[in-house]
Protein backbone atom coordinates (compact mmCIF):
# COMPACT_ATOMS: atom_id res chain seq x y z
CA UNK A 1 0.00 0.00 0.00
CA UNK A 2 1.34 3.40 -0.92
CA UNK A 3 1.38 5.91 1.91
CA UNK A 4 2.55 8.87 -0.14
CA UNK A 5 6.16 7.82 -0.61
CA UNK A 6 6.13 9.22 -4.13
CA UNK A 7 5.53 12.70 -2.75
CA UNK A 8 9.05 12.75 -1.28
CA UNK A 9 10.56 11.63 -4.59
CA UNK A 10 8.58 14.29 -6.42
CA UNK A 11 9.58 17.01 -3.95
CA UNK A 12 13.24 16.04 -4.39
CA UNK A 13 12.88 16.02 -8.18
CA UNK A 14 11.23 19.43 -8.30
CA UNK A 15 13.82 20.84 -5.87
CA UNK A 16 16.56 19.57 -8.20
CA UNK A 17 15.03 21.24 -11.24
CA UNK A 18 14.24 24.50 -9.44
CA UNK A 19 17.77 24.71 -7.97
CA UNK A 20 19.47 23.81 -11.26
CA UNK A 21 20.96 26.55 -13.42
CA UNK A 22 20.16 26.55 -17.13
CA UNK A 23 23.50 24.95 -18.07
CA UNK A 24 23.21 21.89 -15.82
CA UNK A 25 24.89 22.50 -12.47
CA UNK A 26 26.84 20.34 -10.08
CA UNK A 27 25.32 16.97 -9.18
CA UNK A 28 26.42 17.05 -5.54
CA UNK A 29 24.88 20.49 -4.92
CA UNK A 30 21.61 19.48 -6.60
CA UNK A 31 21.56 16.16 -4.72
CA UNK A 32 21.98 17.97 -1.40
CA UNK A 33 19.18 20.39 -2.37
CA UNK A 34 16.87 17.46 -3.21
CA UNK A 35 17.70 15.64 0.02
CA UNK A 36 17.23 18.81 2.09
CA UNK A 37 13.86 19.63 0.50
CA UNK A 38 12.57 16.06 0.90
CA UNK A 39 13.94 15.86 4.44
CA UNK A 40 12.31 19.10 5.53
CA UNK A 41 8.98 18.01 4.07
CA UNK A 42 9.34 14.59 5.74
CA UNK A 43 10.07 16.30 9.06
CA UNK A 44 6.97 18.45 8.74
CA UNK A 45 4.71 15.62 7.53
CA UNK A 46 6.14 13.17 10.06
CA UNK A 47 5.46 15.57 12.93
CA UNK A 48 1.75 15.21 12.18
CA UNK A 49 1.38 11.70 10.79
CA UNK A 50 3.51 9.76 13.28
CA UNK A 51 1.19 10.83 16.09
CA UNK A 52 -1.74 8.95 14.56
CA UNK A 53 -2.46 5.21 14.47
CA UNK A 54 -4.39 2.78 12.29
CA UNK A 55 -6.67 4.11 9.59
CA UNK A 56 -6.01 7.70 10.67
CA UNK A 57 -2.31 7.27 9.85
CA UNK A 58 -3.18 6.11 6.34
CA UNK A 59 -5.63 8.99 5.84
CA UNK A 60 -3.15 11.65 7.03
CA UNK A 61 -0.30 10.38 4.86
CA UNK A 62 -2.52 10.15 1.78
CA UNK A 63 -3.82 13.67 2.46
CA UNK A 64 -0.26 15.02 2.51
CA UNK A 65 0.53 13.12 -0.70
CA UNK A 66 -2.46 14.73 -2.41
CA UNK A 67 -1.40 18.12 -1.08
CA UNK A 68 2.07 17.70 -2.62
CA UNK A 69 0.48 16.58 -5.90
CA UNK A 70 -1.78 19.64 -5.95
CA UNK A 71 1.06 22.07 -5.18
CA UNK A 72 3.26 20.82 -8.02
CA UNK A 73 0.62 19.82 -10.57
CA UNK A 74 -1.91 22.64 -10.33
CA UNK A 75 0.21 25.68 -9.48
CA UNK A 76 2.93 27.63 -11.27
CA UNK A 77 5.59 26.33 -8.83
CA UNK A 78 5.84 23.05 -10.72
CA UNK A 79 4.96 24.34 -14.15
CA UNK A 80 1.31 23.32 -13.97
CA UNK A 81 0.14 20.18 -15.76
CA UNK A 82 3.03 20.47 -18.27
CA UNK A 83 5.66 20.16 -15.52
CA UNK A 84 9.20 21.51 -15.68
CA UNK A 85 12.25 19.98 -17.27
CA UNK A 86 15.92 19.52 -16.51
CA UNK A 87 17.45 20.10 -19.95
CA UNK A 88 21.06 19.17 -19.14
CA UNK A 89 22.19 16.32 -16.92
CA UNK A 90 24.25 17.64 -14.01
CA UNK A 91 27.97 16.88 -13.87
CA UNK A 92 29.22 14.34 -11.34
CA UNK A 93 32.77 15.55 -10.83
CA UNK A 94 34.86 14.53 -13.85
CA UNK A 95 32.21 12.04 -15.06
CA UNK A 96 30.25 12.91 -18.20
CA UNK A 97 26.67 12.05 -17.31
CA UNK A 98 25.49 12.82 -20.84
CA UNK A 99 27.14 9.52 -21.84
CA UNK A 100 24.64 6.66 -21.26
CA UNK A 101 27.36 4.12 -20.42
CA UNK A 102 28.86 6.36 -17.75
CA UNK A 103 25.43 7.04 -16.30
CA UNK A 104 24.69 3.31 -16.19
CA UNK A 105 27.85 2.49 -14.24
CA UNK A 106 27.36 5.38 -11.77
CA UNK A 107 23.82 4.19 -11.02
CA UNK A 108 24.98 0.56 -10.81
CA UNK A 109 27.74 1.47 -8.33
CA UNK A 110 25.26 3.39 -6.17
CA UNK A 111 22.79 0.53 -6.26
CA UNK A 112 25.46 -1.99 -5.23
CA UNK A 113 26.53 0.28 -2.38
CA UNK A 114 22.93 0.49 -1.12
CA UNK A 115 22.44 -3.27 -1.33
CA UNK A 116 25.66 -3.94 0.60
CA UNK A 117 25.21 -1.30 3.33
CA UNK A 118 21.47 -1.15 4.07
CA UNK A 119 20.98 -4.73 5.44
CA UNK A 120 23.62 -4.11 8.13
CA UNK A 121 22.33 -0.66 9.05
CA UNK A 122 21.71 -0.04 12.73
CA UNK A 123 18.47 1.82 12.02
CA UNK A 124 17.10 -0.99 9.85
CA UNK A 125 17.63 -3.48 12.69
CA UNK A 126 15.98 -1.01 15.07
CA UNK A 127 12.94 -0.60 12.82
CA UNK A 128 12.56 -4.39 12.60
CA UNK A 129 12.81 -4.64 16.39
CA UNK A 130 10.32 -1.77 16.81
CA UNK A 131 7.78 -3.51 14.59
CA UNK A 132 7.97 -6.56 16.83
CA UNK A 133 7.62 -4.67 20.09
CA UNK A 134 8.21 -1.10 21.21
CA UNK A 135 9.09 -2.22 24.72
CA UNK A 136 11.74 -4.61 23.36
CA UNK A 137 13.20 -1.79 21.31
CA UNK A 138 13.36 0.44 24.39
CA UNK A 139 15.04 -2.34 26.36
CA UNK A 140 17.75 -2.60 23.69
CA UNK A 141 18.74 1.03 24.33
CA UNK A 142 17.40 2.36 21.03
CA UNK A 143 15.36 5.56 21.35
CA UNK A 144 11.80 4.71 20.32
CA UNK A 145 10.89 8.41 20.35
CA UNK A 146 13.47 9.12 17.64
CA UNK A 147 12.15 6.31 15.43
CA UNK A 148 8.41 6.90 15.82
CA UNK A 149 7.97 10.45 17.06
CA UNK A 150 6.05 9.20 20.11
CA UNK A 151 6.97 7.56 23.38
CA UNK A 152 6.53 3.80 23.85
CA UNK A 153 5.22 4.22 27.40
CA UNK A 154 1.48 4.17 27.98
CA UNK A 155 -0.11 6.14 30.81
Amino acid sequence: MSLGHAAFLGIGAYATVLASPQEGGNFVVLWIAAMAASGLCALFIGAFSLRTRGIYFIMVTLAFAQLAYFVFHDTAVGGGSDGIYLMVRPAVGPLDMENSTTQYYVVLARWCWCICCWPCSRDRVSVRRLRASASTSSACARPVLRLTGTSSRRS
